[in-house]
């Protein structure tokens, strides 16, 4: 079992019930806990997604990916980490649909493959 804190949700992480911006946009962002964002809320908490843990670590190994591979400065540590990146982009980004439902619209931001480097 992950050592995620979603895995181990107290009583107080269960209680979130606010509504979700109507855009979330995945996308990642240097150190971000998660890659979603809401427009006008920044930073979108686990504990709003109420997506299962098994989608929570996907994205948080995606957020990790870029992170380690990916340098403000010179681009991606290779073409093979920039590939496999974009390649799992398009299937998180499926699931995290699939489990916003219509809660609300998923965009994507994958600003470090327009990047020239």
């Amino acid at each position: 079992m992950s050592q995620n804190p979603w895995w181990h949700p107290s009583q107080d992480d269960r209680g979130w019930d606010e509504p979700l911006p109507k855009v979330i946009v995945l996308a990642p962002d240097y150190m971000a806990p998660l890659p979603l964002w809401g427009e006008g809320s920044g930073n979108i908490a686990w504990q709003f997604t109420k997506f299962p843990p098994e989608l929570l670590d996907r994205l948080a190994a995606w957020q990790q990916d870029f992170d380690h591979n990916y340098h403000h400065d010179t681009g991606w540590r290779s073409d093979a980490a920039r590939d496999r990146w974009a390649h799992d982009a398009t299937d998180l980004a499926a699931d995290v649909q699939a489990a916003l439902g219509n809660r609300a619209e998923l965009a994507m931001d994958l600003w470090p493959l327009k990047e020239n480097t």
